[in-house]
């Protein structure tokens, strides 16, 4: 946030912000919200891989997750393995 504070006034960022998100009304709103959901948290577990197959194009693999987490409770997901 320190970034857009150079631009634009504390109090018209949150308004900003809040035009497209109406539960948005402080800075820490902003915060939870905008800039913690695009965190990845290493080394949280959310399942263990049962099983891993091959995809015929050989660029992807198809994978079988046994869940060891609440999957509603999850909205989105990525798995890295290298890179």
């Amino acid at each position: 946030l320190p970034l857009f504070e150079t631009f634009m006034p504390l109090d018209q960022l949150i308004a900003s912000f809040g035009a497209f998100l109406p539960f948005i009304h402080i800075k820490l709103d902003i915060v939870l919200f905008n800039a913690l959901p695009f965190n990845i948290l290493k080394g949280l577990v959310i399942g263990s891989v049962t099983a891993v197959e091959e995809e015929s194009t050989d660029i992807s693999s198809h994978a079988v997750i046994a869940p060891e987490a609440d999957l509603d409770e999850i909205t989105e997901c990525f798995v890295l393995t290298d890179f």
